[in-house]
């Protein structure tokens, strides 16, 4: 599922969404460094480079972190959060996949003692409000579960 329309070509977006499958657009700075043959081309027609993601993910509007080695949503501990939490976000969507799963209560009490807050959500979810939050200029991390592929 198309997840918006507009993109914010200075940040890592999230353009779909799908069974076992994420699209992440590239900022443009990246995807010019990627193709410098074709830079000219890519900046006029604002063509950013798409990232397919296929397992577990953080998203932040000037990184990328692919196969966050994490086992599930109930499992994770402050040791996953580190990578996201060295970055200093204000915020943390986590997408835990076709259904809300809260982790344990005690690792979402150490990062709001860090003054980071915690959104729990389903992945589809996920994906929409940290769009909606990084193009509001905030300092957000999405951690993203897949969705199952097992038909509906």
């Amino acid at each position: 599922m198309q997840v918006q329309l507009d993109y914010n070509i200075e940040a890592y977006t999230i353009r779909s969404y799908d069974p076992g499958l994420i699209k992440i657009s590239l900022p443009l700075s990246e995807s010019l460094a990627n193709t410098p043959a074709a830079g000219e081309d890519l900046l006029e027609e604002r063509q950013l480079e798409i990232r397919l993601v296929t397992s577990a993910c953080c998203v932040f509007p000037s990184r990328l972190i692919e196969n966050w080695a994490v086992s599930g949503p109930a499992e994770l501990t402050i040791a996953d959060f580190s990578p996201i939490v060295a970055l200093e976000p204000e915020i943390i969507v986590l997408g835990t996949g076709d259904h809300q799963i809260f982790p344990d209560s005690r690792v979402i009490s150490q990062l709001n003692r860090q003054r980071i807050g915690v959104e729990v959500m389903n992945t589809p979810a996920a994906c929409r409000t940290y769009n909606f939050l990084m193009s509001d200029g905030r300092k957000v991390a999405a951690a993203l579960f897949m969705l199952d592929n097992k038909p509906a």
